[in-house]
Parts: C-alpha cells; sequence; structure tokens
C-alpha cells in the first residue's frame, strides 16, 4: 500500500507537467513519447500506446508505442490478437472515458492470463503482467485507445490508480484528435508543395477564400526577378489596385468556375509593367476529385513571362493523344498562354479555321473547353519535371508554324 500511495502522491504533484509535456508533443514526431516516459516513471509502467483499430473487424491502422519492441507489434497483427483481446472486446462494450484493466474488470483474469494466445504469445514474452486501457474516440466504426503495461513487480493496476488516470484521458482524447488533424494538414502541405514543385511554368495555387497559398520554385524564381511585384496578405500585388482588380476577379471567376457556381471561363490576362518585359496570367479552375492537392475548389493561375519561354515541350504528348504537327504547334501557342485570337492574326488564319482544329484537339485529349486543355497538357505526368532534378526549364522549341 506504501508504494500505491506514492504513486499517487506523485500523480497529484506531477499531474499538470504530464499535461503540458503531453500537449507539447501534439503534432510533433515527439507525440506520446516524452509525455509516456514522464507517466511510466510516475505510475510504475513498463510500456504503453496510443492506437487505432477497426470496432468491426479489429484490425489496426496505426500508432504510436512507447517502449514496445517492433517484434511485438508484428506478433500482435500477425496473430490476429485483436479478435482474441479480452480486454479490447470489454473496453468496446463499456462506456467511455474510463480506464478498464485485465485483473480488475475481467471476472476470469487469471485463466485468460495463463491460457490465453495473447498473454501466451504477447505479453508474457514481454514480461507483461496487467494491463490497463480507455477509449479515446469513435469515428464510425473506427476506435481510438490508449493502452497501458505493467511487469509483474510492478503489480496490478488498482482502481485507485484507475481513477486517477482517469483524469488524463480528456487531454488524451483532444491531443490525439488535435494531432490528427494537425499531421493531416501538415501532409497535405507537403502534398501541395510536392505536386507545385513539379510543374515547370511558373505557378500559383489560390483557395477557396480567393487567397494565394502556395507558389512554386519557378513561380518564386519569377517575383525575385521582377521588381515590385509581392505576395500580399494572400494577394498576388502588383502595385497597381486596378491591376490588383482584374487579378483578383479571374482568380474568383476560376474559383466559381471550379465550384460549379460560374459559367464563365476566366480570361487570359496580359500585364504591362514599363520597364519590365510584360507577361501573362492563365487562370486554371481546379476542382477536388478525391486527391490531396486541392481541398475542394481552387485556383491554379500559370505565369508566362514574355522574355523568357516557358520551356514546355509537348513532343512527348504527341503519341500519347494521336495529335498531328499541326495540332502540337497550336497546343504549344496555347500553353505559351496565346489566344487564337492573336495566333490568327500571327498566321494569316481565321479564327474559325484554328476553332475548327482546336475541336479536333478537344475530342483526341477528352477535354471540353481551352481551360481544361492546357490543364490537362501543363499537368501530364509525362512533362512533370522528374524529382531531384533541377527545376529550371529547359529552352523551349518553337511551336509548329503550319497550324
Amino acid at each position: 500500500m506504501a508504494a500505491l500511495a506514492e504513486r499517487l502522491k506523485r500523480f497529484d504533484a506531477e499531474e499538470g507537467d504530464l499535461i503540458t509535456r503531453f500537449y507539447a508533443g501534439v503534432g510533433t514526431a515527439q507525440f506520446f513519447q516524452d509525455f509516456m516516459a514522464q507517466l511510466a516513471d510516475v505510475m510504475a509502467l513498463r510500456s504503453g500506446s496510443i492506437g487505432i483499430s477497426n470496432l468491426q473487424t479489429r484490425e489496426i491502422k496505426g500508432g504510436w508505442p512507447w517502449n514496445i519492441e517492433p517484434l511485438y507489434l508484428a506478433v500482435y497483427v500477425a496473430g490476429d490478437l485483436a479478435h482474441k483481446d479480452r480486454l479490447l472486446q470489454h473496453v468496446m462494450q463499456s462506456p467511455a472515458g474510463r480506464f478498464y484493466s485485465i485483473e480488475a474488470h475481467l471476472p476470469d483474469a487469471a485463466d485468460y492470463q495463463a491460457r490465453s494466445e495473447v498473454y501466451q504469445t504477447w505479453a508474457n514474452p514481454q514480461g507483461i503482467r496487467d494491463v490497463a486501457m480507455g477509449l479515446l474516440l469513435r469515428d464510425g466504426d473506427w476506435v481510438g485507445f490508449v493502452v497501458l503495461h505493467r511487469r509483474d513487480e510492478q503489480g496490478p493496476f488498482l482502481e485507485p490508480e484507475l481513477a486517477v488516470l482517469e483524469r488524463l484521458l480528456p487531454h488524451l482524447q483532444r491531443g490525439l484528435e488535435l494531432h490528427r488533424g494537425l499531421v493531416d494538414a501538415r501532409d497535405q502541405q507537403h502534398s501541395i508543395d510536392r505536386w507545385l514543385s513539379l510543374l515547370r511554368p511558373a505557378a500559383l495555387l489560390f483557395d477557396e477564400k480567393f487567397e494565394m497559398t502556395h507558389l512554386n520554385p519557378a513561380a518564386r524564381q519569377f517575383l525575385q526577378q521582377q521588381g515590385g511585384i509581392r505576395i500580399q496578405d494572400g494577394r498576388f500585388d502588383l502595385g497597381d489596385p486596378q491591376e490588383n482588380s482584374r487579378v483578383g476577379f479571374q482568380v474568383m471567376a476560376a474559383v466559381k468556375l471550379a465550384l460549379g457556381q460560374y459559367e464563365l471561363e476566366p480570361e487570359i490576362l496580359r500585364i504591362e509593367r514599363p520597364p519590365h518585359p510584360p507577361f501573362t496570367l492563365v487562370f486554371l479552375p481546379l476542382r477536388d476529385r478525391g486527391n490531396q492537392a486541392v481541398t475542394s475548389a481552387a485556383a491554379l493561375v500559370f505565369i508566362y513571362a514574355e522574355d523568357e519561354p516557358m520551356g514546355m515541350d509537348l513532343s512527348p504528348l504527341r503519341p500519347i493523344f494521336g495529335l498531328t504537327a499541326a495540332e502540337q504547334g497550336l497546343c504549344d501557342a496555347l500553353v505559351q498562354g496565346q489566344t487564337l485570337a492573336e495566333l490568327a492574326q500571327l498566321h494569316n488564319k481565321s479564327k474559325e479555321t484554328l476553332r475548327t482544329q482546336l475541336r479536333r484537339i478537344f475530342r483526341k485529349v477528352g477535354v471540353r473547353t481551352q481551360t481544361e486543355l492546357v490543364v490537362t497538357l501543363m499537368t501530364h505526368p509525362a512533362l512533370l519535371v522528374p524529382l531531384g532534378t533541377d527545376t529550371q526549364p529547359d529552352p523551349a522549341p518553337d511551336p509548329d508554324p503550319r497550324f
């Protein structure tokens, strides 16, 4: 009993530090680790973990173990021990917000410890005597739980200990939810940054709030070379309120089109900034198709500096889509930001002739609009920057003059 009194006294004294240490690890690689090390010292624990499992199938989605060898994690999964874990079953059928242990809550605890496969293949080889478990979250059939282990010399979990440990459960519940959310956000951020970095042209990504959230290395280089252009409060600030409004409206139009709220396609803007060379902005609506690159809807804005050819060779796409040389030439020009009117005048062709040719390209590529065509070509896997290579563009081939 002296050991019990000492543990409870230490827990009361260090409870605030334990909670602080737990929250300090949320969203970091040390999640649960430093907290668990201190808790183990205070409450005489051998090991512990936070896990996520399916209520119906008992499959394990993942977890955060402390002082558990990977071999025994593999044994638990390979032996399908979740289906045979009596404490896990008891916790799933009991009210949340409490800790339950084998010796305190399983009526046949001694027989279970002596005969069960869980103890024979998993607990005994690790020197584990008693186990305590508390439910942390439910998400459909998926549940999160915290598990604590004790060796034989540390004794069983007693009711007064389980009662004080239950004071930690609200924090563990909240921390687990926060950690998952932060990791999801960080993973999505990394996913978007990696995706944009694979695009050769300078590109900016605007979210549903019409604010710029990401830019790729080519866009950073463009901004460094331009005087007076910056990203300010999520805006592409050209230093001219009227020009800023033009850009802002096209971003809004692209996002609204992606959301299905506008039928008007965004325009291509040519920005004049003497004495700097002009550049062109092309606005592409992005719809969420279940990937992690777009949350729901967004606008991808490509920047084409007229004094620096973009360096986009579409020739790898010719055999993929069955394009003729003339059709590739038209695609080359369109992804450079040129309009049909400009091309008609430059090549002495009627706009209707170019529209007819463009409709043939639409059928081959499987798109319905010029915007969809450009984004399909620009983001095709055959044209992405290989991982681990310099993201600076290669010199662009001249568009085929025969279209």
